[in-house]
């Protein structure tokens, strides 16, 4: 580094080229510190998520935070909301609706209840996903679905009508998942 050397500041060239590798080597040193910090923040990160995923996973063991653990009866205990049960596990069993232990209703096996949706409503998803132009749907985005699925205006009549179930279906599915 050249610098016209002003003898009123006290510094030569050779001062100023040892100050900026100290600088250099500060530099260095806090962004090794930083790395090293931020390294081990990383790893409290994924030990505390691991940690959460693991002690968060319900009663059952089964991985879903607010599995079904009573039946659905509205009016009784602490049961909330009126949900018509029978409507839903006259289309398949596999929507056979039970409660969690707050009393929202929830389906007995999400899992399969997902996939008795995507079987049977085909058609459904393609239309709010075409009309609202929606990623294909899976259990990360089906809450835009079920933002969207009744307020549809394309589409033929069951696939407005299949649309509008699915909003409800997500509704049910999310107490699974989400705490209210």
């Amino acid at each position: 580094m050249s610098l016209v050397v002003n003898s009123e500041s006290g510094y030569n060239e050779f001062d100023i080229n040892r100050h900026y590798k100290l600088c250099v080597v500060s530099n260095y040193q806090i962004v090794t510190e930083r790395g090293f910090i931020m390294r081990k923040i990383n790893i409290l990160s994924l030990m505390l998520t691991a940690s959460l995923l693991t002690t968060c996973r319900g009663d059952s063991g089964s991985g879903i935070p607010f599995p079904y653990t009573q039946e659905y009866v509205a009016g009784q205990g602490n049961i909330k909301g009126s949900v018509d049960i029978d409507f839903y596990s006259e289309i398949d069993e596999r929507f056979s609706i039970g409660a969690n232990k707050d009393g929202y209703a929830v389906f007995k096996d999400p899992d399969a209840a997902y996939k008795a949706l995507l079987e049977k409503y085909s058609d459904g998803i393609k239309l709010i996903q075409n009309e609202f132009g929606l990623d294909e749907l899976n259990k990360y985005n089906y809450f835009m679905y079920k933002a969207y699925g009744w307020q549809t205006t394309t589409g033929t009549a069951e696939e407005k009508k299949q649309a509008k179930f699915i909003s409800g279906f997500f509704d049910i599915y999310e107490d699974s998942y989400l705490k209210p």
